[in-house]
């Protein structure tokens, strides 16, 4: 999993090793509010954050069973 920031609020977020090509992506704020989820189905999606308040969030990402999480920083 690869995630990598393309803009001041905005993530690619890039499955290298999925065969099916599905993503379901969440964020959270620190409070374990769900801000953003949504299911791609590809190897790559983009997270834009213009929308959010600045701040903390918590990504979690699921792709063929595997889990990843990362700590965003929205400015």
């Amino acid at each position: 999993m690869r995630i990598a920031r393309t803009a001041r609020r905005q993530f690619l977020i890039s499955a290298e090793n999925s065969s099916r090509g599905t993503l379901h992506i969440t964020l959270f704020d620190l409070r374990g509010r769900i801000m953003v989820e949504h299911q791609k189905s590809a190897n790559q999606a983009v997270l834009d954050g213009a929308a959010l308040p600045p701040g903390i969030y918590i990504l979690h990402v699921e792709s063929d069973g595997e889990y990843h999480s990362s700590k965003l920083l929205m400015e």
